[in-house]
């Protein structure tokens, strides 16, 4: 959230072909503004441990929540696990996080 370009963000796991669960991001982008998934991951790993920079990423209008306004995470996972194969890949994309 600390990105100038980012209104909101949601993080959940996703899980991994080999290890433990990958973070995912599902980012609502501030109004009129352009920013690509390798720009997020760039920010994330300059500001952000290792373990914490996203995998995966998707630009969305909006995030599902509660009459509450508590974001329902629950959708995200469950779109995620069902998009798996679609997902944007930090790691198909050679993008890798520096140590």
């Amino acid at each position: 959230m600390a990105h100038p370009s980012i209104k909101e963000v949601a993080a959940v796991p996703v899980s991994s072909e080999l290890t433990e669960d990958e973070v995912m991001l599902f980012v609502v982008l501030q109004p009129d503004i352009k920013l690509t998934e390798s720009e997020v991951i760039e920010f994330a790993a300059e500001n952000m441990a290792r373990f914490m920079v996203p995998r995966f990423i998707r630009f969305v209008d909006d995030l599902p929540r509660t009459p509450s306004q508590k974001i329902e995470k629950y959708k995200l996972r469950e779109w995620a696990r069902e998009h798996r194969s679609s997902l944007w890949d930090r790691e198909q994309h050679g993008i890798e996080v520096p140590r």
